[in-house]
């Protein structure tokens, strides 16, 4: 926070000092009219100089901060619902000459009740970042094939 601090203090004007150059300025004026016109000057001046540090103190010390936790937030979800469609399933050795179709099968059946399941349509958080959030439609649904030895008592380590 220092270096932060130190940048935002170096940009913000002295605000005592410009209170009272606008006390001297009000003490000059002579009738009531011109007298609110300065008044109503002076505050939406002091209003845009409060806002511009503001701007600058988010600027400074909030947003990457803010954007960087929203980022690693975007990308837990990312890996928790690529988990999520994520299938892998083992098989005996022999299979993987064969490649009987009733994995196909298995596969297709896995997407379809995925697109109509909640998985691919509920949203998984609160914050909605379109620029960072994937597109539904292009989601992989990825199978892993395993091709195992049958344990055995002889084989297990």
């Amino acid at each position: 926070m220092p270096l932060c601090a130190s940048l935002f203090q170096e940009k913000i004007p002295d605000v005592k000092d410009q209170l009272t150059k606008l006390c001297e300025k009000v003490k000059e004026v002579k009738d009531s009219e011109s007298l609110a016109e300065q008044i109503d000057t002076d505050l939406k001046q002091l209003c845009a100089d409060l806002s511009s540090s503001w701007k600058q103190f988010l600027k400074f010390c909030v947003k990457n901060r803010l954007e960087a936790f929203v980022e690693g937030e975007h990308q837990k979800i990312k890996e928790r619902i690529f988990g999520e469609s994520f299938f892998s399933t083992e098989h005996p050795q022999k299979a993987a000459l064969t490649y009987p179709e009733n994995f196909a099968q298995n596969r297709l059946k896995i997407c379809q009740e995925l697109q109509k399941s909640n998985i691919m349509s509920n949203p998984k958080h609160a914050l909605e970042c379109p620029d960072m959030d994937r597109i539904m439609s292009s989601s992989p649904v990825i199978f892993e094939d395993r091709y195992v030895d049958p344990v055995t008592e002889g084989n297990i380590w």
